[in-house]
């Protein structure tokens, strides 16, 4: 299946449970902002050979600015709950300042389940460890707090 047709595929399931979702304007990328959730979910999709792989990123914390030993110290962090983690991985994403959890998901051949189960999952753990990890870490800001920032400046 193109990459394309599981982009459309992925809309229509979220549209069908009424899940908005916002796209970027220079790729197929997709986010979706969650109404009582502290996170938000970045979906993405890359070619894996024939096939497309989704990838869902729950954005834990944003604005993560990390030198020497606090890096040091959330990168151990990390590590650990990936050791425990039965579900997602947890990244520092250096490049866009955040940490997230992501879970990966074949794209041919997706039904709802195999799409929302993830989904809402990753939002709950997500959502459970974003105020422990700023705490930790001293840095970083909730996706629903920027959100109320922005909504208040403008």
């Amino acid at each position: 299946m193109s990459r394309q047709r599981v982009v459309q595929q992925v809309r229509g399931i979220l549209a069908m449970h009424g899940i908005e979702v916002r796209p970027y304007p220079d790729d197929d990328s997709l986010l979706v902002e969650l109404d009582g959730q502290s996170s938000a979910i970045e979906i993405t999709f890359s070619d894996a050979g024939p096939r497309v792989v989704i990838t869902l990123s729950a954005v834990v914390l944003m604005g993560v600015r990390l030198e020497d030993e606090r890096r040091v110290i959330a990168l151990e962090r990390l590590n650990a709950l990936n050791s425990e983690a039965r579900f997602g991985k947890f990244v520092l994403d250096d490049r866009r300042e955040a940490i997230r959890l992501d879970y990966d998901v074949m794209g041919d051949e997706l039904d709802a389940n195999e799409l929302l189960v993830p989904f809402e999952t990753l939002a709950g753990i997500a959502d459970e460890y974003d105020d422990q990890l700023m705490q930790e870490l001293a840095c970083g800001h909730r996706a629903a707090d920027l959100r109320a920032l922005l909504e208040e400046a403008s």
